[in-house]
């Protein structure tokens, strides 16, 4: 895998969000090759129980049941009327990111382009596939830094509003299909990695 698509020195990376009891990493580009870079990132939102300060899996605690090897993933998309979408804060009223990391979950909000998306030469570049294309990379993203967050990469479980809902079934009805492979490669995507998701 592309090192710069590595997640290493997250305690650098980490913020503590004291109210909701988690770390945040935020905007991490899932991809090498970023037409519009606030769009094609995510938010990684890991209950504290999951972590030290120092960016180590604490893999000693359960929560709910869960450890961080064994946790479910939660990846969220706010995809709505199919327009683009930056990743989630914990704040925003859309997501459900506020329950989830109460319940223990690693919460994701992924970011992606979608029907009015426009690069910085003023084009217009969210024309389909690249929605369903860029959550597919920010699936094999996780996968490939699996065991340096928390969570069971195994246990990917998509959600989303509106059209998200329907960009969700994609996700879980187009797992591993060639049919994405170049635009995957394209945009500089872990190739390493499978996009399949548990539900």
């Amino acid at each position: 895998m592309d090192d710069s698509l590595k997640l290493t020195n997250i305690s650098d990376k980490m913020i503590y969000l004291k109210d909701y009891y988690c770390y945040l990493l935020e905007r991490i580009p899932y991809c090498r090759v970023q037409e519009v870079p606030a769009e094609q990132c995510m938010n990684i939102y890991i209950p504290a129980v999951y972590m030290t300060k120092e960016g180590i899996i604490n893999s000693n605690i359960q929560f709910n049941g869960f450890d961080a090897a064994t946790v479910p993933v939660i990846f969220e998309n706010g995809l709505a009327g199919y327009k683009e979408a930056e990743p989630f804060s914990i704040e925003d009223e859309r997501s459900a990111a506020k329950d989830f990391i109460k319940a223990g979950f690693v919460y994701v909000s992924c970011g992606c382009r979608g029907r009015s998306s426009i690069n910085s030469k003023g084009i217009y570049v969210g024309k389909s596939p690249v929605s369903l294309v860029d959550l597919k990379a920010g699936i094999r993203f996780l996968k490939a830094n699996a065991g340096i967050i928390p969570g069971d990469m195994n246990r990917i479980i998509s959600v989303g509003i509106s059209a998200g809902g329907a960009m969700s079934a994609l996700l879980g009805s187009t797992g591993n299909s060639s049919n994405y492979e170049n635009e995957l490669e394209k945009m500089g995507a872990v190739m390493s990695q499978g996009d399949d998701i548990f539900a």
